[in-house]
Parts: C-alpha cells; structure tokens; sequence
C-alpha cells in the first residue's frame, strides 16, 4: 500500500486519549501511527511481517522507528490492553485492519485493474497475430523507401538539369555556341558541374558578343573555359551577374 486511512478525528478517540493521558503518551501515540504506516508497507491485512515466515519483534520496532526498546514494549502492553493490536503464531496485527483501510474496496479495485490488464494484453496479442512476419515488413519497407528515396531523387535531379539547361540555352542563344546539342551539355554538366558550366556558359556569350566569331566545336570551347574557371576559381572570389553566377575575370572584361 502507498498510504494508510487515519480518521481527522483520531485525537477525540478514548483509546487515544488514554493512551496520550499515561506515561509517554504522545511518543506512544506516534509509536501508533508509525506502526499503521508499516502495517500497510506490509501490506498483509494488519499484520506486521517484514517475510512471510519473519513478524516484526519489539527490536524490529526499536530500530524502525527509533522509539526506545522500553518505550515500544510500553507501548505493545498498552496496545494490546486497549483491543488495538492482538497477536497470532508470534505475529503483531492490527485489529480491524480491513474495517479501517477498506481493504476489501482495495482489493476488489486490485482485482478489477488486473482483468483490465489481461483484457489489454489478451487484445495486444490478437493484434501482434494479424501482423506479417517482422522480416516480410523490413523487407518491404526496405524496398518501399528505397523505391520513393531513388524516384525522389531522380525528379529532383531532372528538375535540376532542366532548369540548368534551359538557362545555359537562354544566355548561348544568338551566339554561335547556341548549337550545342543536349548530349555535349550533359556531357559537360556531368564532368564539370551544372554551376561552373553555366558560369563558363556566361563567360562564353559574354566574349562571343565582344568579340563575334564562329565556333565550329562548341562542347571544347565550353570544356576549356570549364577547366580554366576551376583553377581560377581558386584564385578569384566570384560574383552574381544577371545571368546567373559569373567569374570575376569576366566581369574584368566589361
């Protein structure tokens, strides 16, 4: 038990008054309630039973409640004279124990919680029994993830290289370089990265207008530049142009 029933007017009982009214009395009425809160630690109707085949003695009570050995053997008389405590096969109990605590309201409230219990377990099972197999829902949840995971992945990418495209295709057009096919900018993308190809995209329409001339291999002049703002880049800090990310040799040019 976590708690004992003590009546708020425990101190107008006569067997307490008594009690209070004789020598030690106010230790003995303390000597009282601390025997009621071991008897529910106990928790075995009334009785005082640190195992089953082990009753609390005088000394027990002595070292428990740090009430002397005199006092508490005082004590157990007076109880005992009172009706209050009896003894049976060497054991301290309290009388009336179950009438006071309302045990048998406890215990059928234990016995109600203990059917909920097994109701909820009893459920619990026949929903572990209507699942498949654990390695059947690793398996497929393995390869459901991995499946959406790698689709994502894939939209995601494409959505990147088009939008990367369209952009190189939009600042190569009117040059000579706009006839690149989409196989040499993949190419390229793939090699060098979709940034510093549109960086060297933009270097590229940027000189051609400055300075007009035919490209017959556009893909090569596109992977020079590429090479060439690597190791620059290394070098020079770059800057945001119009038209997406741009050198800072090719701002040197304007």
């Amino acid at each position: 038990m976590e708690w004992v029933k003590i009546m708020c007017n425990i101190l107008d009982n006569r067997k307490i008054k008594m009690i209070r009214s004789g020598p030690e009395g106010n230790t003995l009425f303390l000597l009282w309630l601390l025997m009621l809160t071991e008897a529910g630690k106990c928790n075995r109707g009334g009785y005082l039973m640190i195992a089953d085949n082990l009753p609390y003695t005088e000394e027990t009570l002595n070292i428990l409640t740090g009430i002397s050995l005199a006092t508490v053997r005082l004590g157990l008389l007076a109880f005992a004279e009172l009706g209050m405590i009896d003894r049976k096969d060497g054991a301290i109990y309290i009388k009336n124990w179950r009438k006071y605590q309302s045990e048998d309201k406890l215990e059928a409230r234990r016995e109600k919680e203990k059917l909920r219990q097994q109701r909820h377990r009893a459920k619990e099972k026949e929903k572990m029994k209507a699942l498949p197999p654990p390695d059947q829902v690793s398996r497929d949840r393995h390869v459901s993830l991995s499946r959406d995971v790698t689709q994502e992945n894939r939209q995601d990418k494409s959505r990147v290289d088009k939008t990367t495209t369209e952009q190189i295709r939009l600042l190569l057009s009117g040059t000579s370089l706009g006839e690149i096919s989409e196989k040499e900018l993949g190419g390229l993308a793939k090699r060098h990265g979709s940034e510093l190809l549109l960086q060297a995209a933009d270097v590229a329409a940027e000189t051609w207008r400055r300075h007009p001339e035919d490209k017959h291999n556009p893909g090569g002049y596109l992977h020079a530049l590429c090479a060439s703002l690597a190791s620059l880049t290394g070098m020079y800090p770059l800057k945001n142009g119009p038209g997406g990310t741009r050198s800072h040799c090719a701002g040197e040019r304007q």
